[in-house]
């Protein structure tokens, strides 16, 4: 559990957003490309102690898909102005706010949709199976818990439980209302003191339920 300074001035949003996209989602390539296999004597008698291990890598293949998404209209942003990123990909968004993405077949994959000249956009994290990726206030709030330094994961099945747990707190629920009427004052986000007051108290949140 992180001390209460950590909680009330969480990284930075535009960081985490760097971060993540730059690096294809942090620890990915990491924790997949390779993988140690000590190998085991088979007869324990003659196994001794002190005996340098042996290490094989194996090279796992990292599947990427293409998905569909939508962008819901928030506050005074336009979805046709913005670029959806993921994987390091950018693609555009059409006048309904639709648009496609990279994602990764196996674990789940941070999509954003910032705007050309803001540090702030909007984002969601897609997870495997679903068919299409909706970005609102809501997911958006979800997806930058879920990067927070104390909550990420690149580990499929951890990852899945901690977002799920995400998704239902209702403190990341106020945070994506507070994130609304932030971004209907037009002012950047990371400069609000209620916003980032809603993200530490989001961040908190999620920590406690899952350290019960």
């Amino acid at each position: 559990m992180a001390d209460k300074k950590n909680k009330k001035n969480p990284m930075p949003i535009v960081m985490v957003i760097l971060i993540v996209l730059l690096v294809g989602y942090i620890g990915y390539d990491k924790f997949y490309s390779s993988k140690n296999n000590i190998e085991e004597a088979k007869d324990a008698e003659n196994y001794e102690l002190g005996e340098a291990e042996q290490k094989e890598v194996e090279t796992v293949e990292i599947k990427i898909t293409e998905t569909g998404g939508k962008i819901e209209k928030v506050a005074n942003i336009e979805p046709k102005e913005l670029q959806v990123v993921s994987l390091g990909n950018v693609t555009e968004v059409s006048e309904d706010g639709s648009f496609s993405a990279t994602v990764y077949e196996d674990t789940v994959t941070p999509v954003a949709a910032m705007l050309p000249d803001k540090e702030f956009g909007l984002m969601a994290i897609n997870t495997p199976g679903e068919t299409s990726v909706s970005l609102n206030a809501q997911t958006t709030a979800e997806a930058l818990v879920f990067m927070s330094p104390y909550l990420v994961s690149s580990d499929p099945e951890l990852a899945a439980n901690i977002k799920a747990v995400i998704e239902k707190d209702e403190a990341v629920k106020e945070f994506a209302r507070v994130m609304e009427e932030v971004l209907e004052k037009d002012v950047e986000p990371l400069e609000d003191e209620e916003f980032n007051q809603a993200y530490g108290k989001a961040i908190e949140s999620v920590l406690e339920t899952l350290n019960k």
